[in-house]
């Protein structure tokens, strides 16, 4: 639209279509919405390959675009428009010390408009389940997160950490067996000097219809995580199946 080309008319002529436009959006959003369910709000469920070959993430993330474009990942299909995500950030990790029941990690990742969120996870090891909660819109700044952290979180007790990088692509997959979705994850994580690849399986979320269960979310995971094992094998690639996570990938540089 040319400026000054609606010059005389009258201001809901204008403003009108763009309404009802959005008010379609809104709708398709929201019925979109009301199709799936996170049957574990707040928990992660991960299982993780940590890669012993030098290779990128991309490379990794492209060969499994094309593997499930080609149906070569039996029971699995592309999540439809959203196949494959690219995410890069830096972490500034706090790891909690105590008390023992809420022992893991807040890391702080700065947001386009400066503000912070802090990944909180909860966990006494390194395990398929672990707590996971966002705090958002968090205004500090590296030099005050000691502060804040004392000041928001006055029973725990943290120390901290080297700050990482991380560069990562997402395959996104829904199993058409049982109605779930998952994440084939390439990760790579800087910190220090050292470098950490890995190949993480997540679910994400389930279809919202009666035959879908949670009970067998774990299984098709683990199932997920075989095939991709064997497929990284068959392309040259070693990795180890576990639980690793960032926090112990830390905390062996700091502690070494």
């Amino acid at each position: 639209m040319r400026l000054g080309e609606h010059e005389g008319a009258a201001l809901v002529e204008i403003v009108q279509p763009g309404l009802e436009l959005l008010a379609e959006v809104r709708r398709e959003i929201s019925s979109e919405m009301h199709q799936f369910t996170n049957f574990h709000k707040d928990i992660e469920i991960e299982v993780k390959l940590t890669v012993a070959t030098e290779t990128s993430p991309a490379a990794i993330a492209d060969h499994f675009v094309g593997l499930v474009e080609r149906n070569g990942l039996p029971g699995f299909v592309s999540d439809l428009g959203n196949e494959m995500q690219r995410w890069e950030y830096n972490q500034t990790t706090f790891e909690i010390l105590s008390p023992d029941h809420e022992t893991g990690y807040m890391g702080f990742v700065r947001q386009p408009d400066g503000t912070y969120v802090i990944r909180h996870k909860t966990f006494p090891r390194d395990t398929l389940r672990r707590r996971e909660v966002f705090h958002h819109g968090v205004r500090s700044g590296p030099e005050e997160f000691e502060t804040y952290l004392a000041k928001a979180f006055p029973a725990l007790r943290f120390r901290r950490l080297p700050e990482l990088s991380r560069s990562r692509f997402d395959v996104n997959l829904e199993s058409t067996a049982t109605g779930h979705f998952f994440g084939i994850e390439t990760d790579e994580v800087v910190a220090d000097g050292q470098v950490m690849r890995q190949v993480e399986m997540e679910y994400h979320k389930s279809r919202r219809i009666p035959c879908v269960s949670p009970d067998d979310i774990e299984s098709e995971l683990f199932r997920l995580q075989d095939l991709v094992l064997a497929e990284l094998k068959s392309i040259g690639i070693e990795a180890d199946a576990g639980y690793r996570s960032k926090l112990t990938f830390l905390r062996d540089i700091v502690d070494r």
